[in-house]
């Protein structure tokens, strides 16, 4: 199995590529608009684009994955959860898809954002986009709901093997994460501040404060990730974008 993170270091959003080197063909997960990028991996390592997944509706960033759709002519899979104005192919709760010897799993755990969904790989590896990220948990104040991650933490990722890695869609200081880019479930358990609250209503708490101020036009940024806003349209909205997705400020 062919696996790459690549992370843009000057926001710590982090995409990747997941492929089968048999079959030659991989799938791009949350890509951002720097396409140059993934091409660049693509033709190093041979592999032909014929999926593009999105973990979620992004709010920090203005999401890729339908102009590289678009470019490469992959199918474009979105949660079936999804409001999304444009055509795409949902994947509902526990659906797979196969390349080869790489089998891809939906895992749905809204929280962060309703649409969110957790992407599992040959059940050894977990994109798990903002649900879980390396030392905490993705914010719910832009859309989501503490009682929805909450649930999707332990009734999903948390089930899951120890030994299964965790590869969050974003890391780094940025967003006041102090761990590296990757981690796995085990060591979650153990070290993440927001899992080692003792109750729900412990739980419920720390999603309440905390956290740093919302990213500067994040409602213009979700309304083109939804296709309901063109880019020409929201560009005095967006004059000031970047904000954090991630951790609470410490």
């Amino acid at each position: 199995m062919f696996f790459r993170q690549l992370v843009r270091e000057a926001y710590g959003c982090a995409s990747y590529i997941i492929g089968s080197e048999e079959g030659g063909v991989c799938a791009v997960v949350d890509p951002l608009m720097d396409s140059e990028r993934f091409f660049f991996e693509l033709k190093a390592s041979k592999l032909k684009p014929v999926l593009v997944l999105e973990t979620h509706t992004h709010a920090d960033h203005l999401s890729g994955a339908r102009e590289f759709a678009k470019m490469t002519g992959a199918k474009l899979y979105l949660s079936g959860e999804s409001r999304a104005k444009f055509s795409f192919n949902p994947i509902e709760d526990g659906g797979k898809i196969d390349l080869h010897d790489v089998t891809i799993k939906a895992v749905h755990t809204p929280g962060h954002t309703y649409d969110h969904m957790s992407i599992l790989i040959n059940e050894q590896k977990l994109l798990s986009g903002d649900t879980l990220l390396i030392g905490d948990v993705g914010r719910t104040d832009l859309g989501g709901s503490s009682e929805a991650l909450y649930r999707s933490l332990h009734e999903k990722i948390l089930k899951l093997p120890d030994e299964v890695t965790v590869h969050p869609a974003h890391v780094g200081a940025h967003h006041y994460l102090k761990g590296g880019t990757s981690s796995t479930i085990g060591v979650e358990k153990q070290t993440n501040a927001a899992l080692k609250v003792k109750s729900k209503e412990e739980f419920l708490r720390y999603m309440e404060e905390g956290w740093p101020p919302k990213p500067e036009g994040y409602e213009a940024i979700i309304a083109i990730n939804l296709g309901k806003k063109s880019l020409l349209k929201a560009q005095s909205e967006l004059l000031k974008v970047g904000g954090h997705m991630g951790a609470k400020k410490t």
